[in-house]
This record gives structure tokens, sequence and C-alpha cells, in this order.
């Protein structure tokens, strides 16, 4: 009788209170959409192999082979931490060895990415990589101890007082 009253309170608790982190049907495939590096308006879709959820402090812990996907943006990690502000998805921290991510870019171009650490700050659209962080498109790449690179325009910076060691890039010739 305990079970069946408090599983009902459970699923209230985990659907009221990380609304952003429910997962969803996906849009139907045939479906046209804006393409942008996170499709912020498509569901979030989580895998992980166990989930701990605080929702009097809207945070959720994914633990174990954690996959995320959402729309055209897919992050894999050892673990990961959602929070949620005013109902909305406000930040992931995602870790691993390494973690990595991969998007479309609103032009339509791929970006790839990996680190340690890779936190998502949701309103901005900004991924900060930190501890060996790699960051690739087509065969350029950029590799720095911190990288932060903006979703929404493609934008990226390397290095810095918070950053170890120097800036390493590497441009591929323009194709003829």
């Amino acid at each position: 009788m305990f079970h069946k009253r408090l599983l009902p309170s459970l699923l209230l608790a985990l659907i009221s209170g990380l609304p952003m982190l429910v997962i969803a049907q996906l849009e139907d495939e045939n479906t046209e959409q804006n393409l942008s590096a996170t499709n912020a308006k498509l569901p979030i879709k989580i895998l992980a192999d166990e989930v701990e959820v605080d929702p009097n402090n809207n945070i959720s812990v994914y633990s174990g082979n954690v996959e995320l996907r959402q729309g055209e943006m897919s992050l894999t990690a050892d673990s990961l931490t959602a929070s949620v502000k005013n109902g909305q998805l406000n930040r992931l921290e995602a870790r691993g060895k390494p973690a990595r991510f991969s998007a479309v870019l609103s032009d339509g171009r791929p970006v790839l990415g990996e680190a340690t650490s890779i936190d998502f700050k949701a309103a901005k659209e900004i991924l900060v990589l930190k501890g060996e962080g790699l960051l690739k498109q087509g065969g350029n790449s950029i590799n720095n101890d911190r990288i932060e690179f903006n979703l929404k325009t493609g934008h990226f910076n390397a290095g810095g007082k918070e950053s170890n060691g120097r800036v390493e890039v590497i441009l591929q010739p323009a194709s003829e």
C-alpha cells in the first residue's frame, strides 16, 4: 500500500519540478525544422544508468553512461547535473573522461567538442569546455584547457586567465 501512494507522488515531483527534463516524443522526422544548435523548443531526452532528483532545489543528477539529445545537439558523459530555474532549463554540467558533444549550427555546419568538463548555459546557448578541451569543425580544430563556444553565433574564445597553457589552432587550407 505504501508503494502505491509513494510512486504517484514521486512521479508528480519529477514532472512538476523538472518540466524541461521530461522525456517526450520527438517530432516527426518529416517535419521541417529550423536548424539551430540546440533547437531549444524541442524536448530533451536523457538516458543514464541512474538518476537522483532533488525537486526542492530543482536539480537532477544523472550518472553512468549519460546520453542527452535535443534536436541536433547530443552530449555523452559519465555524469550530468541539470538545474532548472523558473520552469526552464538553466544549466547542464557534464563530466567525463572525456565528456563529448556534437551540434549542428544554424548554418548547417556540424561542430564537435570534448573536455573533462562541459558546462552548458542554456539561456545564452554557451558551452564552456574545461580540461583538455578540443573543438572541431570540419578539418579545423582548437585545443586548450578552457574553450568557450557560443552555439548561436559560432563565436569562440580560448585561453586567457583561467587557462593553463597555450592555445593550439589547426586551420586547413581552403579547397580550390
